[in-house]
């Protein structure tokens, strides 16, 4: 990135990725790339057992991820635990009975939500300490309601973090 000098202290202090930088970052994308070639490969051989064996109309299948992870962005080398979009966003794709396809939403659910939504998939009671909910509405066609707007994002060690004007604080 060029120019940094929109972007908080910590960012813009930060000098350009070098050659060398880049070129790992490049190469280090193209193997992730062909590693999620083997998971495309994996999921097809289980949507093909699915179907041959007639379970595939009945069976949820949920794709979802921990983490986001910047490769280079904002000058920043690889990692995570940052408040850009490429560290915030992480996929979610669900298929099954019901979910129609090649819908996406905007609606915001977290990782925490997937044990009320496999509960309520499943018929099972909600597990009564738990602070997801149940992301089933937004399976659906149509308008959800009432959805959450925001959530707290928390970090503990190993990002970088600066408040205000304060110079950056590597944890």
């Amino acid at each position: 990135e060029a120019n940094v000098s929109d972007k908080p202290a910590y960012i813009a202090t930060k000098p350009l990725l070098t050659q060398a930088q880049i070129t790992d970052i490049d190469t280090s994308y193209r193997k992730r790339v062909q590693a999620l070639q083997a998971v495309d490969e994996a999921i097809a051989g289980l949507v093909n057992a699915l179907d041959s064996t007639g379970r595939l109309a009945n069976t949820y299948i949920v794709f979802a991820s921990d983490n986001g992870y910047h490769m280079g962005e904002h000058r920043l080398l690889p990692g995570k635990y940052t408040p850009y979009e490429t560290d915030l966003n992480v996929p979610l794709i669900v298929r099954g009975p019901g979910v129609p396809v090649g819908v996406t939403r905007s609606e915001l659910a977290a990782n925490v939500d997937l044990a009320e939504t496999f509960a309520d998939l499943a018929g099972a009671t909600a597990l009564p300490f738990s602070d997801g909910r149940s992301i089933v509405p937004l399976l659906r066609v149509g308008p959800v309601s009432s959805w959450r707007q925001a959530f707290l994002l928390e970090e503990f060690g190993g990002g970088e973090t600066a408040l205000g004007d304060e110079p950056a604080t590597p944890n």
